[in-house]
């Protein structure tokens, strides 16, 4: 593949290639609308902390669900009670 970090999900934009979803992301929203990224420092600022929220701490949860042996319940409740801060900040 030539990645120098092959993973999935990966972009391939020519002889430009990215792994990781948040670089993907990031690459796309520069290349093809900028202004997703923000326009401003305290913009760029809050977009990267909600970003860092959303794959960091919440997709922590979410994959807790597929692997976890623990109550199915304890845990549903765990990544739902999860996205109310997110919910509230959208």
């Amino acid at each position: 593949m030539g990645m120098d970090f092959p993973n999935i999900p990966h972009w391939i934009d020519g002889e430009h290639k990215l792994a990781e979803s948040t670089a993907v992301h990031q690459y796309l929203a520069a290349k093809y609308c900028p202004k997703l990224l923000g326009t401003t420092a305290q913009e760029r600022g809050i977009i990267r902390m909600a970003e860092n929220v959303i794959y960091a701490d919440f997709n922590e949860k979410l994959n807790g669900l597929c692997y976890a042996q623990d109550d199915m319940n304890t845990l549903e409740q765990g990544t739902l009670g999860g996205l109310k801060p997110i919910e509230k900040f959208l």
